[in-house]
């Protein structure tokens, strides 16, 4: 019954959410560590065998709004998938491919889950789009869709995979002075 309950609250928030699917980028930063106390522990130079145990982190936000729900599935390379567990209170439902989240307000640099993988050779776990509907977004508590930056982890050989070396990265639109701006509203 708790899952049913769970995959329910999920769904409901993506439902209600009628912004969801006209998405923005950069509001979300997601990483996947093997620290428990950090979020940016992303690559090990051994394989950490089987069963080995990584934390997904919600490690920023441009703090536009805060994080209600996601969806997106896992991408593992060399490392078979062993499952992941929410952090109370969030929780997970789904398949690797197909992951939702909820989280109802969760802040920056907080572990949100547990994920077990088997890891022998050394590989990679990364997120990407979700099997069901090719999305990997964050919804905000302001009900809109957010497209996710990221960060994997990786064992052995290379960098993690991700989506940019700034998570939650904003650029300015264009250089001013202080000066210039203040003369717009005089």
């Amino acid at each position: 019954m708790r899952r049913f309950m769970t995959l329910v609250s999920v769904l409901a928030v993506c439902a209600l959410a009628t912004g969801a699917f006209a998405t923005t980028d950069h509001e979300f930063g997601w990483t996947i560590s093997s620290s428990t106390t950090s979020p940016d522990v992303n690559y090990s130079p051994t394989p950490m065998g089987g069963p080995g145990t990584l934390y997904l982190w919600l490690k920023c936000s441009s703090e536009v709004t805060g994080a209600a729900a996601s969806e997106w599935g896992f991408v593992l390379t060399g490392m078979l998938w062993g499952g992941i567990a929410g952090v109370s209170p969030y929780l997970f439902t789904g398949s690797e491919s197909d992951m939702l989240g909820a989280y109802g307000n969760v802040n920056p640099e907080t572990m949100v889950g547990i994920i077990t993988v088997f890891d022998f050779s050394g590989g990679n776990i990364c997120l990407g789009n979700s099997a069901a509907n090719d999305r990997n977004i964050t919804v905000g508590v302001d009900g809109k869709g957010y497209v996710n930056d990221w960060r994997g982890f990786a064992s052995v050989d290379g960098a993690p995979c991700e989506t940019s070396t700034e998570l939650c990265s904003t650029e300015a639109v264009e250089a001013e002075t202080w000066g210039n701006i203040k003369s717009l509203y005089r």
